[in-house]
């Protein structure tokens, strides 16, 4: 059934109807989140390594420089996506290291780059953790990932599978990152509340004490915690579209809506976001991120 478009020429915003449509969808549980962000990432495989590793990558192998990995164990990687970290705990260990995602997509990827070296297997992580024996890897690294779980069940699941004296390191996008975007975007659903048909539930920690208190509350103890951001600056309302879709910074929204409405809405959003934050230097996206190393005692 192919859907009338009803354009908002006026632009009003029906802020009531918005969150009763949300919290519909929220209740008869229409936050498919698992499948949307699998979909978007299957769709971006081949790209994303040149725009989201790319602009990222500095901050991943930051952190596992920090990390004090012991040269002989077994590490596991989760959301490894493309495998870029699972090669850098590679190239630290040398154990055998296995990488987990849910995107087949993305572990093609993984596999004809580092598939020499590491070991990936598809699987949503929180039903590879909750397999796991428990004390039985060395390191777990997770980045970009964590926000799209459940936070505390998930650390403790690592806490579970650690050896004594285990290491975990875990970096992910803040509460705040990309913020700008996030409020253009629901300034824009706002106009076109009827458009909605699935809703995210993304669970970003808004702060770096956040994931640390997740942390020493599983029994881990803190080594380290740092917080940090990256802005690029996109050149303009299409290339801002392009690079939030490429890198997956808005995986899975993209199917939020009715397909009929969807093109109406990325451009609505791109109008805004270029209103509200368009600089001479072209439209910002700035990425907000929280990280941190804990020890298993």
């Amino acid at each position: 059934m192919i859907l009338e478009i009803k354009e908002n020429k006026f632009h009003r915003k029906h802020w009531i109807k918005f969150i009763l449509q949300v919290c519909k969808l929220y209740l008869n549980k229409k936050n498919c989140q698992t499948d949307l962000t699998n979909l978007s990432y299957n769709k971006i495989s081949s790209l994303y390594d040149n725009t989201w590793t790319d602009h990222m990558q500095v901050f991943s192998k930051d952190m596992i420089n920090r990390l004090p990995v012991p040269i002989n164990g077994t590490g596991l990687d989760l959301t490894c996506g493309t495998g870029y970290v699972t090669g850098l705990l590679a190239e630290k260990m040398k154990g055998e290291v296995i990488g987990v995602d849910i995107s087949k997509g993305m572990l093609e990827v993984a596999k004809q780059k580092h598939g020499k070296r590491c070991k990936f297997v598809c699987s949503d992580v929180m039903d590879y953790l909750y397999n796991q024996p428990s004390e039985n890897i060395d390191v777990v690294t997770w980045a970009w990932g964590l926000g799209y779980t459940k936070p505390l069940k998930m650390i403790k699941e690592i806490s579970r599978i650690l050896k004594p004296n285990g290491l975990v390191g875990i970096i992910d996008n803040g509460l705040f990152t990309i913020y700008e975007v996030v409020l253009s975007g629901i300034s824009t659903v706002a106009e076109y509340p009827y458009a909605v048909k699935n809703v995210m539930n993304v669970r970003w920690l808004p702060t770096v004490g956040s994931l640390t208190r997740r942390m020493r509350f599983s029994g881990l103890s803190v080594l380290s915690s740092w917080k940090g951001e990256k802005t690029y600056f996109a050149k303009n309302r299409d290339d801002a579209l392009n690079r939030l879709i490429t890198t997956g910074s808005a995986s899975g929204y993209e199917y939020c809506f009715e397909k009929e409405y969807s093109q109406l809405i990325k451009n609505r959003f791109a109008e805004i976001f270029e209103k509200l934050y368009g600089t001479d230097k072209g439209l910002p996206i700035t990425h907000r991120y929280i990280a941190a190393i804990a020890k298993k005692q």
